[in-house]
């Protein structure tokens, strides 16, 4: 426990010594609110030789009045000073804290004006304020495809004030915490005014877009603005990927599809092929008459076979029963002598 009471002091202080010097940094700034307001991309603008960065500007008619709140330094006494396009002082306040202060004088000439906090002798902050010249409204496609192109389209009509410059151009700024792209758009033969933009440099995210009319005279280092839109949005969305469509749906990688006239196929009939099974032909001898030989040398003659007698495929063949003691048995051993004298015959 005694260990613990000797660590809690010097953590205490540590803390202390943080704490402070971040409340004492936070405590020095300046910073202006103005009612209306629209946000803007993040620009480096010049005032008195000094750089500020804006984002945000007050566009408004003649008639209107500008709700103005301030956040200061502690004990930090200054000046609110309403300033014209040449930086003459329109309307002050001198003032102590932070304090709600209302500028309801408009001078009715358009052009760029200036609300200041001056502490010290220096300008500490700059809200810049627009009195509109021109009725601008600008249009865009919700969604783009990165990659695409995008139009803006801009219509601008003059209102019946004074302006502290003449017309110049009409130009667009695409953003949101810092400017992405700006460019000058060209008049169309109806009057409106259109760019086209590529978005191959857009990161895939929603984009804020206004477009402003410019006169030809600076002021605090910049074209003078004579009138501004409310800014829109779209968004760049991821390209979708393509799939090719299958030109020969069902048939081989590679192959090119054929535009000739298909023939029907006939499937090949497969022959079938008969097996004739010939009859071995049976040799059916017929009992010759037996010859008167003339001389010693054996005659013989051809024996002609009946076509009757032919054996036909799947026909029975009745096989005759000869009796050794008939007649028929010694008409066939003489054939059978014949035919061997006849063997011996053609060997010589």
């Amino acid at each position: 426990m005694s260990s613990l009471r000797s660590i809690v002091p010097p953590l205490l202080l540590a803390l202390m010594l943080v704490v402070i010097p971040i409340t004492g940094l936070a405590a020095t700034e300046y910073g202006i609110t103005a009612d209306p307001s629209m946000d803007t991309p993040s620009e480096t603008t010049t005032y008195e030789g000094t750089e500020y960065t804006v984002s945000s500007i007050t566009p408004i008619t003649s008639d209107e009045a500008i709700s103005v709140q301030t956040s200061v330094p502690d004990g930090a006494s200054y000046d609110i000073i309403f300033r014209g396009p040449e930086n003459q002082i329109i309307s002050s306040k001198r003032s102590a804290g932070d304090v709600s202060y209302t500028i309801d004088y408009i001078p009715e000439v358009a052009g760029t004006y200036a609300i200041t906090i001056q502490s010290e002798g220096t300008a500490q902050t700059v809200q810049p304020v627009i009195v509109q010249g021109y009725d601008i409204a600008v249009s865009a496609p919700e969604t783009v495809e990165q990659g695409e192109s995008i139009t803006i389209e801009a219509s601008a009509s003059e209102r019946s004030i004074e302006k502290h410059s003449s017309f110049d151009r009409v130009e667009f700024v695409i953003g949101n915490e810092d400017i992405a792209v700006r460019e000058q758009m060209s008049q169309a033969d109806d009057g409106t005014y259109t760019a086209t933009v590529s978005t191959d440099d857009l990161e895939t995210q929603s984009y804020n877009v206004y477009a402003a009319v410019r006169g030809e005279k600076e002021v605090r280092k910049r074209d003078e603005i004579l009138g501004v839109s409310e800014s829109t949005s779209f968004e760049v969305t991821t390209a979708a990927t393509e799939t090719p469509a299958d030109s020969n749906p069902g048939g081989s990688t590679g192959s090119e599809p054929d535009n000739s006239t298909a023939t029907p196929t006939t499937p090949a009939t497969t022959p079938t092929v008969t097996s004739t099974i010939e009859a071995t032909p049976t040799l059916t001898m017929t009992p010759a008459p037996t010859a008167t030989p003339t001389d010693n040398t054996p005659s013989t003659s051809p024996t002609t076979t009946d076509n009757s007698s032919v054996i036909e495929p799947s026909t029975a063949t009745q096989t005759a029963t000869t009796d050794a003691d008939g007649p028929g048995f010694s008409a066939l051993l003489a054939s059978m002598a014949i035919v061997g004298a006849f063997a011996i015959f053609r060997r010589r």
